[in-house]
């Protein structure tokens, strides 16, 4: 895949649809899970709409807290 080929709001829309579907499938709110990793409902909302590019490490932390490996997020 060529750098301009890769369509970065198409990932984190993808990105974050996965991340929801798993707080949802273990019964966690947006504001657990933000409790469980730092941070505000709001991020949890963004970071879920796809709207916002997620670090490293909270991509590391979020998976932490739904006990999950990083590469079922990304994959």
């Amino acid at each position: 895949m060529h750098v301009q080929e890769f369509d970065q709001k198409m990932y984190l829309k993808v990105l974050g649809e996965k991340i929801s579907k798993i707080r949802t499938e273990q019964k966690l709110t947006k504001v657990q899970l933000a409790f469980e990793i730092g941070t505000s409902e709001s991020s949890i909302r963004r970071i879920e709409n796809g709207s916002v590019n997620i670090s490293i490490g909270m991509l590391i932390r979020i998976s932490i807290a739904l006990n999950v490996n990083p590469s079922e997020l990304i994959n």
